[in-house]
């Protein structure tokens, strides 16, 4: 790879890193393209893909949620697997604070992974039934917000959501 192509493909999964941690997945293209300062056309060469673009630059972070929803499934506790797994990604020395947590494919191992571990816990009595996979997702991005000023509050945060999530808990008001 010529130098300048190199120095572009980290430009943009830089700059695609960021606007993830910022803004999700669903950044456009265009929007990773100009924070990178390089063309739609030249970001496409590099990865003609979406999925292309994402795999790149949260590979590591994909690889780890994987893991870790796997790791979670073969608790024989699966409350204790579901809080374990969440205590993990919070973890700093698991993970770099400077990438988001994967938002969770419909169709990704971890997904599926996950609405397994929801199906045993919730079975189990442990999981409230109104629980649902992106429940989770939604604390574990409110807890990254938080962990960028304050990790202690974060963890506070993420304690109290998952007492929220118990079963010994009454329903969720509709909002």
């Amino acid at each position: 790879m010529r130098v300048d192509a190199a120095r572009n493909r980290a430009h943009i999964l830089d700059a695609a890193r960021k606007l993830f941690a910022a803004r999700g997945t669903d950044v456009t293209l265009r929007a990773v393209a100009r924070q990178a300062g390089v063309g739609t056309a030249t970001l496409s060469r590099h990865f003609p893909t979406r999925e292309a673009l994402i795999e790149a630059a949260l590979g590591r972070q994909i690889d780890l949620c994987t893991g870790l929803t796997e790791e979670a499934l073969a608790d024989p506790d699966p409350w204790h697997g579901l809080r374990g797994m969440v205590d993990r990604v919070f973890d700093p020395r698991q993970r770099g604070h400077d990438l988001p947590i994967p938002g969770f494919d419909t169709d990704s191992p971890a997904m599926r992974n996950l609405r397994e571990l929801t199906r045993r816990a919730q079975e189990a009595g442990a999981l409230r039934a109104d629980f649902e996979p992106g429940d989770l997702t939604l604390l574990l991005q409110a807890g990254d917000s938080v962990a960028a000023t304050s990790p202690a509050a974060a963890r506070r945060l993420v304690e109290y959501m998952l007492q929220s999530f118990s079963a010994r808990t009454g329903p969720l008001p509709l909002v």
